[in-house]
């Protein structure tokens, strides 16, 4: 019997490294070796050309980051953008969340129509926020010249272009957050804001006292996810600034991608990779022991 049964234990081990082969080696082709290599990478000098060209620097890389006031500009347009885009969005899309939880009519709808923006293409976001924010006869400045007030470049504006992109990224992602809210909300057991209308509390004391405490390790979610993704915003630079005007608009992955493929510096792309990698490790570590604390 220990033996057939071995033999049967022998043969559900087999199939499960089976199964398991394709994902692993996906993994490891894509996933760790990618990884590797870059930190490879950042520790030599290439130039993208033949790979026997490659030729171990050290930390120079890592130096040359420091000592770029080109990195400091990308880090802080970071930092603007990751700063500005979460506290609209937790504030708004708690809001939201809050207004559309209710019986209210057409709910639903609305509810839709916010959560669309998240499954449109950014390149199509880009496209319409371009025509709405054109500096000519886009719809934001009509909207303006309506009421007497004087249209601007608002792509082309030094002041005005991280604004503009803040806008359309609050638009695209307001409903991620909104439903993920929402369904924390539902958790809420309804017995806690019965005892509160028994009780004749008014509603700042049910959204501090019941609310914002049961959707508190959500809020923590969405923050963690926010500013991790926020750090690594690409696409609604490079569509609609190019980092511009006057690099107002530089972002550490836009930053990494012009030394990568228009300056073919791949080894000092890999260096700001790695130190992009290091500030977002550190971040999401502190905010899970803030979480925990919490808790």
């Amino acid at each position: 019997m220990k033996e057939r049964l071995s033999v049967r234990q022998k043969k559900e081990m087999r199939d499960a490294y089976i199964f398991l082969a394709p994902c692993v080696i996906f993994f490891a082709v894509f996933v760790l070796y990618p990884f590797a290599y870059s930190l490879y990478l950042s520790l030599s000098q290439w130039d993208g050309g033949k790979i026997t060209n490659i030729t171990f620097s050290g930390l120079d890389n890592y130096k040359r980051v420091f000592a770029d006031k080109d990195f400091y500009n990308s880090l802080k347009g970071t930092l603007v953008y990751t700063v500005g885009i979460n506290l609209i969005l937790i504030f708004a899309s708690t809001f939201l969340a809050i207004v559309l939880n209710k019986k209210r009519p057409f709910k639903n709808f609305f509810k839709a129509a916010f959560f669309i923006p998240v499954v449109l293409p950014t390149t199509v976001c880009a496209a319409m926020f371009k025509w709405i924010f054109s500096a000519g006869d886009g719809l934001f400045n009509l909207a303006l010249n309506a009421v007497g007030l004087p249209g601007q470049a608002w792509f082309q504006s030094p002041d005005l272009a991280m604004p503009s992109i803040l806008i359309m990224s609050t638009w695209k992602w307001i409903g991620y957050n909104m439903v993920i809210i929402i369904a924390a909300l539902q958790g809420i057991p309804e017995e806690y804001y019965e005892v509160g209308r028994i009780e004749g509390v008014n509603w700042y004391t049910k959204f501090r006292y019941i609310t914002l405490p049961s959707i508190k390790p959500t809020l923590w979610f969405v923050i963690i996810i926010g500013i991790i993704n926020s750090f690594q915003v690409f696409d609604q630079v490079y569509l609609l600034t190019r980092g511009g005007p006057l690099n107002r608009t530089m972002v550490l992955v836009y930053y990494m991608y012009v030394h990568a493929f228009e300056y073919y510096d791949l080894s000092y792309a890999s260096a700001v990779a790695w130190v992009l990698f290091v500030i977002l490790f550190i971040l999401t570590a502190f905010q899970m022991k803030l979480s925990k604390a919490e808790k």
